[in-house]
């Protein structure tokens, strides 16, 4: 009997190499559920691809799939001599817990489509792409695992009552592979975290480690395999349609070498930045650098040990490598495009373009220059059409009247937010806001609730709101304090214009102290003074960037925050100095469908100094925006 086809989604390049794979293999026609807007997902990551070669490769594997909307159609394909074969491969992947509940309903959806599909149709086959690690506890990051598990019970049991031929392919792939080289693997996210926690260090204490090494706190070991993927598919192949087995096979496909997480730690510090460590057991020996790297492990990568049972294993070849650190040059030169917005009274604003596909509109935070969201835009333009700017009102040309005594407050944010918007013909957009930019996006989604998709809020200032005291930060009270003092008075000015940059905004540290603990949270690296500081240059930008500040400190958006009805991420960093992160996880309390998330021993600077991390989280949110 002649067979065709399906998987239930390609969400990424390795099953697109796997299904293109399968349908050379067996010459049979190949789909794949998806809409308009997963197939031009697909190829904006096919775009991302380098190597020319490589790129006209996955194009050509998108020529031999077709894509198909819905379970309905697929009574027009299969007729009586057709069978069909079934591939799943979880759109679940552990990259952060970002609204556990929805994707718990996404996944139970998906269960409930497949066995649809085996009682309605001829399915011949089903297979099921799982991992072959276990679940361990209770943990968050386990409910990748747990989920694993039970759709493979689940699919099994449906194959049997069905009496339907299943396999069930565990293998160690665990992160969406969306880059050309599809190496988001375990050991190149642990490269790229290393690579800016030194980063971070050295822009606070620039010869810290001339002098110190890392210690790391031993915990309990990982097994990590390295990761082939061409092996992986050529295992998968070899198996596909053996008849030597029964009809239920699960099959274990592992490289035949492991390492450890303490080997991949010890080899990225020693061998790429000549830092030795010392592994220790005991708490004690840690200082606040050695911990602020424990925080940043211990978050963000979970004890991963191999599930061991009957199946049926299998080993591929695969050296022990390692996968590149990310670094600012390995997305491509992005190209970003300036465009002029025409205001009133021949004033002008100027903003910024890049990329393709949906819309995210990025507000700013007061008085930053644009530049601070180059690194963060480079990597969301891989697959968004960004648009962002500097917030105008710093300069007295900039305002409405151009009167000294006069302030761009919220209203008019939100007034250039609606000219940009019908200027770029955006009919719906994602929002994203930092800092002070978080209350005109509030009142923005509130007042255009059809345009707006979704909103990420990093490191956002919501105070005032009862009982926000205990919540304010330094800055803010500096802040309101130097706006009372220079009031009318051209000496004050001049004494804070002198010593602002020595008292609120610190300078790196020559000398590492055990005292510097807290300290080190305050500092601002040199390489983001130019960029963060502009406020402060001269008595006109200083002025009027406190008015605005007192502006938005009027506002309290407690009952505004319970109002918005599209999903919301609540990016906050533990150790913010500028805006605590109490203060988004109160706004998450009030917000219905919202996920927080602090990210430990970060700041203020998050989209300057926590990129990746940033990026990962706010694409896990915009997966789950898909979801619905």
């Amino acid at each position: 009997m002649n067979r065709i086809g399906l998987f239930t989604g390609i969400h990424d390049l390795f099953l697109l190499k796997l299904a293109n794979a399968l349908s050379i293999k067996s010459s049979n026609e190949f789909y794949y559920f998806g809409s308009k807007k997963d197939t031009d997902y697909l190829y904006m990551m096919i775009d991302s691809v380098k190597p020319l070669e490589e790129k006209m490769h996955l194009l050509d594997c998108m020529d031999h799939l077709k894509c198909i909307e819905d379970e309905a159609y697929l009574g027009l394909i299969i007729t009586d001599n057709l069978e069909l074969e079934l591939w799943h491969a979880d759109s679940v992947y552990l990259v952060a817990s970002t609204y556990n509940s929805k994707v718990l309903s996404y996944n139970e959806q998906e269960i409930c489509r497949i066995e649809r599909i085996c009682k309605s149709f001829n399915v011949g086959q089903v297979n099921y792409l799982g991992s072959i690690y276990r679940h361990t506890g209770d943990d968050v990051f386990n409910l990748f695992f747990k989920i694993k598990e039970m759709n493979e019970g689940r699919i099994l049991l449906t194959c049997k009552e069905l009496n339907i031929k299943c396999n069930i392919y565990r293998t160690p792939v665990l992160y969406r592979q969306t880059e050309w080289e599809c190496q988001k693997d375990y050991s190149g996210m642990l490269a790229t975290r290393i690579h800016d926690f030194i980063e971070w260090v050295k822009g606070r204490i620039p010869n810290y480690f001339d002098c110190y090494n890392l210690h790391l706190l031993k915990r309990e070991e990982s097994i990590l395999y390295t990761i082939n993927l061409d092996g992986i598919i050529s295992k998968i192949l070899e198996w596909d349609g053996s008849e030597s087995l029964g009809d239920f096979n699960t099959y274990h496909i592992c490289g035949n070498t492991k390492c450890f997480s303490e080997e991949l730690c010890k080899y990225f510090f020693r061998q790429m930045y000549n830092i030795e460590t010392i592994i220790t057991v005991n708490t004690s020996d840690l200082n606040s650098i050695d911990r602020i790297f424990d925080k940043l492990y211990a978050f963000h990568f979970p004890l991963l040990h191999e599930k061991v049972d009957s199946a049926i294993r299998i080993e591929y070849d695969s050296n022990m490598s390692y996968s590149r650190i990310r670094y600012k040059n390995d997305f491509g030169e992005r190209i970003v495009q300036s465009r002029i917005l025409k205001l009133q009274d021949n004033r002008q604003l100027t903003y910024y373009i890049a990329g393709s596909g949906p819309a995210i509109l990025i507000i700013n935070a007061y008085g930053v220059d644009a530049s601070a969201w180059d690194l963060l835009v480079e990597q969301l333009s891989q697959h968004y059409y960004v648009i962002y700017w500097r917030s105008r009102g710093l300069f007295h040309n900039e305002k409405n009247t151009g009167a000294p005594d006069s302030y761009c407050g919220i209203a008019d944010q939100i007034e250039d937010i609606e000219q940009i918007v019908n200027q770029e013909k955006l009919e719906a957009f994602h929002l994203i806001s930092w800092c002070s930019g978080a209350k005109t996006a509030i009142f923005y989604n509130l007042k255009h609730p059809n345009q707006v998709l979704s909103q990420v809020f990093i490191a956002g200032e919501f105070a005032p709101f009862a009982g926000s005291e205990s919540y304010h930060s330094k800055f803010r009270e500096n802040i309101q304090m130097i706006y009372e003092l220079i009031q009318n008075n051209e000496r004050m000015l001049d004494f804070y214009m002198k010593i602002i940059n020595k008292g609120m905004f610190n300078h790196p540290v020559k000398e590492y102290s055990t005292a510097d603990e807290v300290y080190i949270y305050e500092i601002m690296p040199e390489v983001h003074r130019k960029i963060l500081l502009s406020p402060f240059t001269s008595k006109e930008t200083m002025v009027n960037f406190l008015m605005m500040c007192m502006e938005y400190y009027t506002h309290d958006v407690t009952e505004d925050l319970g109002k918005l009805s599209k999903p919301v991420l609540f990016i906050s960093a533990e150790c913010d100095q500028v805006a605590p992160y109490m203060q988004s996880k109160w706004a998450h309390s009030k917000v219905q469908d919202s996920k927080f998330i602090c990210f430990p021993a970060g700041t203020h600077l998050l989209i300057l100094e926590r990129v990746y991390d940033t990026y990962e989280i706010i694409m896990e949110h915009m997966k789950y925006n898909q979801l619905l």
